[in-house]
């Protein structure tokens, strides 16, 4: 018996019970209009195997409507930003964990799966004009103000693309008054590859999934250059991205850069 009451605790020897069965099992005990189920009841053992395909249906429509939105996309490479992975991400969280305890509280499926729906519809507007407001932006340039640096400073960095001075083991950069070079030393004193004056910085963007090299690290943001005819990409943290813009700077955009 599930437990001592209301049956187990009231009966005695001699009592007469009426037992249901049902797949050679007792379910439940019915006694003097009271009822106690048994350790072999039926009841919520979908539960489990429900809250399952909740989730994972859940999951399984995210994975649909990503790889819908990428098929269709027209506007050019999308870029590393992080709205574009946490919001449906967080959406995906909250309708599962809403999924999840629907069973736990209704006595049938189409009781949870309406209780879910209703949970995820305003989920699901959220995240949707979330994603419209950033969708709406015209640009993905970033303004930056170049800022020409007083003396030579080094910082994490790498420059990309089709060109000589652009060696995938040099992971720092050397900005000063009229200089940019890439650099394997930490300290930047040795073993430079300075680019070139005809380097032209373009504009200041997040990084796209199709710029050369690894990913850059989470929060990095792109120079966009070029080389006469050749895109060149200068990767570095948010902070030093105005003075490699003013390393690139023009001798009289930089004596007017210069505080």
């Amino acid at each position: 018996m599930d437990g001592p009451a209301p049956v187990f605790g009231a009966v005695r020897p001699g009592a007469t019970l009426q037992l249901t069965y049902w797949r050679g099992e007792i379910r439940y005990v019915d006694y003097q209009g009271m009822r106690q189920y048994t350790e072999a009841d039926p009841r919520g053992g979908h539960r489990l195997p429900f809250v399952a395909a909740l989730a994972l249906g859940s999951v399984g429509a995210a994975c649909l409507r990503t790889a819908y939105c990428w098929a269709r996309r027209t506007n050019g490479p999308p870029a590393h930003e992080p709205w574009r992975f946490r919001v449906p991400l967080a959406a995906v969280l909250l309708i599962s964990c809403f999924a999840l305890g629907t069973p736990w509280v209704t006595s049938g499926v189409t009781i949870a799966l309406l209780l879910t729906a209703a949970g995820a519809v305003p989920v699901l507007g959220v995240a949707a004009r979330l994603s419209r407001r950033h969708h709406r932006r015209t640009t993905d340039t970033i303004e930056v103000n170049p800022q020409v640096p007083a003396a030579e400073v080094c910082f994490p960095g790498a420059v990309r693309g089709e060109v000589p001075y652009s060696q995938p083991e040099f992971g720092y950069l050397v900005a000063g008054p009229g200089l940019l070079a890439a650099t394997s030393d930490p300290a930047g004193r040795v073993a430079r590859r300075p680019v070139p004056r005809t380097l032209t910085a373009l504009r200041v963007r997040p990084p796209y999934w199709t710029d050369p090299g690894p990913r850059p690290a989470p929060g990095s943001q792109v120079v966009e250059c070029r080389d006469g005819a050749t895109p060149v990409y200068v990767v570095t943290e948010p902070a030093y991205v105005a003075q490699v813009l003013g390393a690139l700077a023009r001798p009289a955009d930089a004596r007017a850069q210069r505080p």
